[in-house]
């Protein structure tokens, strides 16, 4: 942390949060699911850097192309922050939070400082023990540019006192899809080809940031949220989160799906070259298809 470290101020009449996270652990789940409890609001990843002319605000209401926002965001990310995230918001919001990815921090070293100081900021930090799932989940979104999966059928988020996600489909839109012919079938999902020594870099940096930020987080309150968690039992998973955040249980919606529960050997083309490389490491179960599925 530096010097001059922005200050976002006192503590305001709510839980400050962060979901900290690597690239797919689950934290876009995790956000959309907290949009849908009415007393909390989950702001989306607004130092993402690689988005230029606009902020990832995720919560209606907000202007995500607002040139004063984004000038603000340039010259003062921990004012930003201040301003327009941890400021004042209606008497019923009882935890309001963003996601921050280890990589903003090459964008925006601001927030991070901001972030840091303010010790009474808690942190949801997900993290997934299957590195190779991980990673293969990353690769595939990089070639195929997609990365995110809606589940299929109309879905609706509790209203979060107008903030929440909505779904694009109104009651008349609900009924005409219903109506509907039958979607195609889905192409088939494609496979991709790990180099060991791809892979063995991304374990290694992904373990070390893990550290890292455990490390510069550790004066705050945290908890640890496994990717595995939430796959096995969401409600479970979301329920620590609400616990961990002051808020009441509920159950939140959800409108994502994984997107490649295939056996690994369908999805990485070299799985048997690949295995034989890493069997005698400590990350030998992780292609296991009982542990890693």
């Amino acid at each position: 942390m530096t010097a001059d470290a922005p200050s976002l101020g006192p503590a305001p009449g709510y839980v400050r949060f962060v979901l900290l996270s690597g690239a797919r652990t689950g934290s876009t789940m995790l956000a959309h699911a907290l949009n849908s409890h009415p007393q909390a609001m989950c702001f989306g990843e607004l130092f993402n850097y690689t988005v230029k002319g606009a902020i990832d605000y995720i919560v209606d209401g907000y202007d995500k192309t607002d040139a004063e926002g984004l000038a603000l965001r340039e010259r003062d990310p921990g004012e930003f922050l201040r301003q327009r995230i941890f400021c004042h918001h209606p008497e019923q919001v009882r935890a309001v939070g963003l996601k921050y990815h280890y990589l903003h921090f090459y964008g925006f070293p601001g927030a991070l400082d901001a972030l840091i100081e303010a010790e009474d900021v808690r942190i949801l930090h997900l993290k997934r023990r299957n590195l190779l799932r991980m990673f293969l989940s990353l690769k595939m979104a990089y070639e195929t540019g997609v990365w995110k999966r809606e589940r299929p059928g109309p879905w609706l988020t509790s209203r979060n006192a107008g903030w929440a996600l909505r779904h694009p489909l109104s009651a008349a839109g609900r009924l005409r899809a219903r109506l509907a012919p039958a979607r195609p079938a889905a192409a088939p999902r494609p496979s991709v080809t790990i180099s060991e020594e791809e892979l063995r870099q991304f374990m290694h940096e992904t373990e070390r940031s893990i550290g890292h930020y455990d490390k510069l987080f550790a004066a705050h309150p945290r908890r640890d949220i496994f990717f595995e968690e939430i796959e096995a039992d969401p409600q479970r998973a979301f329920d620590a989160a609400l616990a961990f955040l002051d808020l009441p249980p509920r159950r939140l919606q959800i409108a994502l799906e994984r997107q490649h529960p295939e056996p690994l050997r369908k999805l990485i083309e070299n799985y048997d070259e690949l295995y034989e490389r890493f069997r005698d490491s400590a990350h030998a179960w992780m292609f296991d298809e009982q542990l890693a599925g």
